[in-house]
C-alpha cells in the first residue's frame, strides 16, 4: 500500500484541522513474536506518540476479525439495528463505557455516513473509517458489550444516483476494545478499493481516521491524531486498519496510576516515570505537550513521583452526565518506531 499515511489536510465533522504528520518506517529491534509476525512493515505514530497505526492487507489475515451480526442463533445479536435513507446522526447511551486515552466516554453519536463521535468538556474524539458525502440507503448495527468492547457496522447501499450501480453496498465495521484499540474492517467496497469507489460514484470524502482531542487546563486543545488518505493509500476490499495505544503519561489520569507508571521513550530507549501534578491534576512524562504547562504552573515545585504521597482525594474530576468520574488506564507494549513531527493547538 504505496504511500500510506501522508501528509494530508483532515476535515473532520462540523470543523477542519490541518494536521501535519511527518512519517518515517522502521523494523523493529527485537525479532517479532508469534502475535506480530504478520505485522506490515510500514506504520506511522501520531505527532505526540500516544498511537499507532498500521495497515493490514488481506491476504495477510488468516482469522479474519470481522463480527457478524444479525438475527441468526450462530450471529451476535446486536443492541440495535438502525436504517436510515438519510444523513442522519444517531445518540447512543453505552451499558459500557469506553476507554479512550483515559477518558471514560459513555455517550456515543453514529453518524449513518460512516463515524464515531464524542465530545464533553475535556476531550473530542471521532473515529471514522469513511465519511460518505450525500445521503442513501444506510443500516448500522452496533452492539455493546461488557467490559466496554463496542462494534458499529455499516452498510450502505444502494447508490441510485448512479444507474446500473444500484447492487453495489459498502459494508464496514469499527471495533472498539477495552485497552483503547481501534479496527477498522473493511469487508466489501464497491469497486474493490477505496480510490475506485470514489473515483467510480463520488461518495466518500477523502480523508477519514483517528482523531482525540486532550483538552488542556487552559481550555486550548491538543490534537492527537492519524489521518489517511483514501486518493494516495489505496484502501482495499478486506483490509483492516488497526490504532493501537502507545505507553504515554498524559493517558494516566489519576495520581496513583500516574505515579505507578514508567513509559520508554521511543527515539532514545529511554525509560522515564510519569508524574503527577496536582495544580493541574494531570500527568507527565515532561516531555510531552504538558512540558509547557509544567513549568508556568510550577508543577516540579509540587510533583508527585510516589504513590504512597498521592492525597485520598486523587485524580482528575471529568463531569459527565452531572456526575464526577475519576479515571485510569492500562499501559499497552509496542514494538514498532516511526518518526513524528508537529503538535497544533486551536
Amino acid at each position: 500500500m504505496a504511500g500510506f499515511f501522508q501528509n494530508q489536510p483532515f476535515i473532520l465533522i462540523g470543523f477542519a484541522l490541518i494536521l501535519t504528520v511527518h512519517i518515517s518506517t522502521a523494523k523493529s529491534e527485537d525479532e517479532p513474536d508469534e502475535d506480530s509476525k504478520n505485522i506490515p512493515e510500514t506504520a506511522v505514530i501520531d505527532s505526540e506518540k500516544s498511537r499507532m497505526a498500521s495497515y493490514y492487507p488481506s491476504e495477510l489475515f488468516f482469522d479474519h476479525p470481522w463480527t457478524n451480526m444479525g438475527d441468526r442463533k450462530i450471529e451476535l445479536q446486536p443492541d440495535d439495528t438502525i436504517y436510515s435513507e438519510e444523513v442522519s446522526l444517531h445518540k447512543i447511551k453505552l451499558a459500557f463505557p469506553l476507554n479512550i486515552s483515559g477518558y471514560e466516554i459513555r455517550n456515543v453519536t453514529l453518524s449513518s455516513v460512516g463515524s464515531i463521535f464524542s465530545k464533553d468538556d475535556f476531550h473530542q474524539w471521532s473515529v471514522i473509517p469513511m465519511h460518505g458525502t450525500y445521503a442513501t440507503s444506510s443500516t448500522i448495527k452496533y452492539f455493546n458489550g461488557a467490559g466496554g468492547h463496542l462494534t458499529v457496522q455499516w452498510e450502505i447501499a444502494p447508490f441510485f444516483k448512479y444507474a446500473g450501480h444500484e447492487d453495489k453496498k459498502l459494508l464496514m465495521q469499527v471495533q472498539v476494545f477495552p485497552d483503547g484499540n481501534v479496527i477498522f474492517v473493511y469487508k466489501k467496497i464497491p469497486f474493490g478499493s477505496m480510490r475506485n469507489f470514489r473515483k467510480n460514484l463520488n461518495y466518500a470524502d477523502e480523508a477519514c481516521g483517528f482523531i482525540f482531542t486532550d483538552k488542556l487546563p487552559d481550555g486550548l486543545g491538543v490534537i492527537l491524531a492519524i489521518p489517511i488518505s483514501f486518493d494516495k493509500d489505496d484502501v482495499e476490499e478486506g483490509s483492516v486498519i488497526h490504532f493501537k495505544p502507545l505507553p504515554f503519561c498524559p493517558n494516566f489520569r489519576t495520581c496513583k496510576s500516574c505515579s505507578e507508571a514508567k513509559i520508554t521513550m521511543r527515539d532514545t530507549g529511554e525509560t522515564i516515570p510519569c508524574v503527577w501534578c496536582p495544580e493541574i491534576k494531570r500527568c507527565s512524562s515532561k516531555k510531552d505537550y504538558l512540558q509547557e504547562y509544567w513549568l508556568s504552573k510550577r508543577c516540579e515545585r509540587q510533583e508527585i513521583s510516589d504513590p504512597l504521597r498521592c492525597p485520598k482525594e486523587e485524580g482528575s474530576a471529568e463531569k459527565e452526565g452531572g456526575k464526577s468520574r475519576r479515571r485510569g488506564r492500562r499501559v499497552c507494549e509496542n514494538k514498532w518506531g516511526a518518526s513524528y513531527e508537529t503538535i497544533q493547538f486551536f
